[in-house]
């Protein structure tokens, strides 16, 4: 699998600050561009989970996926980053979340104002997927999410769940990221287990997104659905 294309790689094995199960993690670095992220404030320290997904570690997030929010979410902040992305994103989330809801995994903000997000189910604000679609609860699963111009399409396991319409322009550029965060109330917080994050700033072929998605079911004993002409439809 090639990821040397990609702007982000996450996962719990690389370099927290944690090596023993229920640590509060303070810092955590990626693998794309070897970028650290921390948390000092106590409060908002997600925890390190030794063997949280099919005996690989994962990061647990206390958060209120809910329109009222808390600001003692759980998240990790790499500052202002830019992933160089225009109008075209491939998202992979593999995660095992505490209840059936919106879980924003991603935050991204341009210029202190624009904000966007990514969550089990749609990405939001100026590029937003028109769908109430909550994601599944109390199980592993890969959510993966692929945004151009015009259209989302968002598979978990391999399955297509929808496309959506979505709003015009680019998604970001030079912003603050924050990973396994939302705006700074909380709302819609991630609540549960998060292993890998995996970003890339264009649109993957099937065979490369169904490539990636094997990886990850090897990895982490995830079954797939995945259909001979890569749609995710049977």
């Amino acid at each position: 699998v090639d990821f040397t294309q990609s702007v982000f790689w996450a996962d719990a094995w690389v370099d927290t600050n944690c090596s023993i199960n229920n640590c509060a993690i303070s810092k955590e670095t990626e693998k794309a561009f070897w970028r650290s992220g921390t948390q000092t404030t106590g409060a908002n320290q997600p925890v390190y989970i030794s063997t949280g997904m099919n005996f690989n570690p994962t990061i647990k997030f206390a958060g209120t996926p809910t329109a009222a929010g808390n600001a003692s979410f759980d998240y990790i902040n790499y500052g202002k980053q830019s992933l160089n992305i225009t109008n075209k994103m491939s998202i992979f989330v593999v995660q095992n979340l505490s209840v059936v809801w919106e879980h924003y995994s991603i935050w991204l903000q341009q210029s202190g104002a624009t904000q966007r997000s990514y969550s089990n189910v749609k990405f939001n604000s100026n590029k937003w997927a028109n769908t109430t679609t909550t994601g599944p609860a109390a199980s592993s699963y890969i959510s993966t999410l692929s945004i151009d111009d015009t259209i989302s399409t968002h598979h978990i396991n391999g399955s297509r769940i929808n496309n959506n319409t979505i709003t015009a322009g680019n998604i970001l550029s030079g912003n603050n990221l924050w990973v396994w965060g939302t705006t700074n109330t909380g709302t819609f917080s991630t609540s549960g287990d998060i292993a890998e994050i995996i970003v890339y700033n264009k649109i993957l072929t099937w065979v490369l997104r169904n490539q990636i998605e094997s990886y990850l079911w090897l990895k982490y004993g995830i079954i797939l659905n995945q259909s001979l002409d890569g749609d995710g439809d049977t």
